[in-house]
């Protein structure tokens, strides 16, 4: 199946600019339902959720336009590139990050280059034609995903994936308790 370079660029590129304001949702607005979605502070976990959270709005849009842009398996695709998205971002940031420490153009640069290469490897399930049970069993396994990385948030463990080097502090930071 042929891939539209074009359309990849342009989904690739809206995924990587939601991330700038999805990561300081909760900084504007630190409620317990923006918390559920949105970065509470810098640790590697809430840098997770904001992916996850990224892809959930950006296929919401596409879920919503399926119809007009000829798309199946919206959710379904959302689920695996969004989870392979993460699994290969962290597996090449994180040993930059050990290393080397945050250098955010190094970031944004791989961030970036692992959405353009999850969007190019998912881009034919939306051609696809529609798996009505991988999408439904998708809508269901998506919440769940929203509920375990909210939990973290409210009750992250006290390992370094969990740790916000720049307050020195896990979760919420008491965020909320002083609201």
């Amino acid at each position: 199946m042929k891939k539209d370079r074009k359309t990849i660029l342009v989904k690739a590129t809206i995924l990587f600019l939601l991330a700038f304001p999805t990561h300081f949702l909760f900084k504007w607005l630190p409620n317990q339902i923006t918390a559920i979605f949105f970065p509470v502070n810098e640790s590697l976990m809430e840098h997770l959720k904001m992916i996850f959270t990224n892809y959930f709005i950006f296929y919401s849009f596409l879920f919503i336009l399926r119809k007009p842009l000829k798309l199946n398996n919206v959710y379904l695709t959302m689920l695996i590139a969004s989870c392979f998205n993460i699994l290969i971002f962290f597996a090449l940031y994180l040993p930059i990050y050990y290393r080397f420490k945050e250098h955010l153009l190094v970031t944004l640069l791989l961030y970036f280059l692992t959405i353009l290469f999850t969007e190019w490897l998912v881009c034919p399930i939306l051609q696809q034609k529609e798996k009505k049970e991988l999408e439904m069993i998708s809508m269901i396994i998506i919440p769940l995903l929203f509920f375990i990385l909210a939990y973290f948030t409210f009750y992250p463990l006290k390992n370094p994936f969990f740790f916000d080097p720049i307050k020195e502090d896990y979760g919420l930071n008491q965020g909320l308790s002083s609201k």
